[in-house]
């Protein structure tokens, strides 16, 4: 748990996954919506809410990509990462 903590503290840019969770984590006031694009060109809300003192867990949905990656091997191979706005 330490090394997390170290981890978190010394790299606030970093991409962080727990369980197969990403965690977000928010400085300051407001709301945040957190969206992700998918494979057939929309975009999908996945979460929103106020900026609090805890990290956001949430769960990315990566099958639809993955999917994708398994009937077209000319897709993109990387995933994209989630879009976060706070406001």
């Amino acid at each position: 748990m330490s090394m997390i903590a170290t981890n978190w503290a010394t790299s606030e840019n970093s991409k962080m996954e727990v369980f197969g969770y990403n965690v977000y984590k928010f400085q300051g006031s407001g709301h945040y919506a957190i969206f992700y694009p998918l494979p057939d060109g929309t975009v999908k809300l996945l979460k929103t809410g106020k900026v609090g003192t805890l990290p956001v867990f949430l769960k990315v949905p990566r099958e639809a990509w993955l999917k994708e990656y398994s009937k077209n091997p000319t897709a993109l191979k990387a995933l994209p990462t989630p879009l976060l706005y706070t406001y």
